[in-house]
């Protein structure tokens, strides 16, 4: 059994199946890549977590021998990267395809190299490489393997990129059991609810984002998969969201959301507030974080004076309401700018910010003026 693929096209493939697998909720030995080969030929590149699974075709397989029940083989992944980068940078030289091969009971990689344009014959050259390939585990290669639904709904990969552009910051890449390591996507809203930043978007998406919550791993591979096509095909089936890009075909599951967002946006009361240029403010909050970490914020007049030990500069208010002049509080710079979401090229609006006392705090919502989003943190009286 024989597996030659095109050197390019297997970098990028498992490149992007690293996503899936290279996690810290991922268990060592399951840091594999997995290679499905079907008896036409068919050669597929798959990883599996707890949480998402995916298999994309490699376009450019060419396979031999293989026998009618197929052909399925994992090497480590850490094993398999350092091969392909080893590759990735020649001066002399240049890869085009790699075999893989059946060798006992481990997998052999044997690298073609070729001379470049002037360079001696006498270069062209085969690197063989041994990697150990133990078995994949039952239900590892039932999931992988599992059948893709045949009805879907296409979306634009920009209309959800957005959301989870915007709202993967505030996540934490943590295990799946913590609160801040997972998106909710609720019928109204998409969230996320943090001890620093929580961040809420009008779900605008189709049905089968809505009434579902994804790990940070699952989001973090869907944001891959939105980058590389403009379109994918989704389906919610039992506990999988499934999604197919292109050559790719990956199962997310999900729970149903488990948060009562609704309380903590019924909290906002508009009673005191500013409104301020949002890439003014951005480019201060940058400057004094160059200086230090935390620092104060005075509204004085139309100003809003920002400044810490280090570091002192007036940020001019576009408007504010009434009793909001004297207002002080504490805040660490890198919340406050995370507190604006999206990036500055898709929203360019001037933002709001309300303050709502809670004892020795105040619960600070941050707002586009669209309305599109709104954050919310916590910070401390001055």
């Amino acid at each position: 059994m024989k597996l030659t693929v095109d050197y390019e096209e297997l970098g990028k493939v498992v490149g992007f199946t690293n996503t899936i697998i290279n996690n810290k909720s991922v268990d060592d030995k399951l840091k594999n890549v997995i290679f499905l080969v079907d008896a036409d030929g068919t050669a597929k590149v798959a990883g599996y977590n707890q949480f998402t699974f995916g298999r994309t075709v490699l376009e450019s397989a060419v396979a031999e021998d293989i026998p009618e029940s197929g052909w399925e083989f994992q090497v480590k992944a850490d094993a398999l990267d350092k091969i392909i980068s080893s590759f990735s940078k020649l001066y002399k030289t240049k890869v085009e395809k790699v075999d893989f091969s059946v060798e006992g009971v481990r997998i052999k990689v044997t690298v073609h190299e070729l001379p470049l344009d002037g360079e001696s014959e006498r270069l062209a050259q085969d690197s063989h490489f041994m990697l150990e390939s133990a078995p994949i585990m039952p239900n590892i290669l039932k999931e992988v393997k599992r059948d893709f639904p045949t009805e879907c709904d296409g979306i634009v990969s920009d209309e959800l990129y957005i959301y989870i552009d915007s709202l993967l910051p505030l996540l934490s890449n943590d295990t799946a059991s913590t609160t801040g390591s997972k998106l909710f996507f609720a019928d109204d809203y998409v969230f996320v609810i943090s001890s620093d930043v929580s961040g809420f978007m009008k779900n605008n998406l189709p049905d089968a984002f809505k009434m579902l919550t994804l790990s940070y791993s699952s989001v973090a591979f869907l944001k891959r998969v939105c980058e590389m096509s403009q379109t994918i095909d989704v389906s919610k089936i039992d506990k999988y969201v499934c999604i197919h890009a292109d050559n790719t075909e990956a199962f997310m599951r999900f729970q149903k959301p488990s948060v009562q967002h609704k309380t903590y946006l019924d909290r906002l009361k508009k009673d005191l507030g500013i409104k301020v240029d949002r890439f003014y403010l951005k480019d201060i909050l940058r400057r004094m974080g160059n200086m230090s970490s935390d620092g104060i914020i005075r509204i004085e007049g139309d100003d809003l004076v920002v400044e810490n030990s280090n570091f002192h500069q007036v940020v001019p208010l576009l408007n504010k309401k009434d009793g909001t002049e004297g207002l002080s509080f504490k805040i660490n710079v890198s919340t406050l700018a995370n507190a604006i979401l999206g990036k500055d090229d898709v929203f360019k609006n001037d933002i709001f910010i309300y303050f709502v006392p809670s004892g020795h705090a105040y619960m600070t919502y941050v707002r586009d003026t669209t309305g599109v989003w709104t954050t919310l943190n916590k910070v401390t009286k001055a």
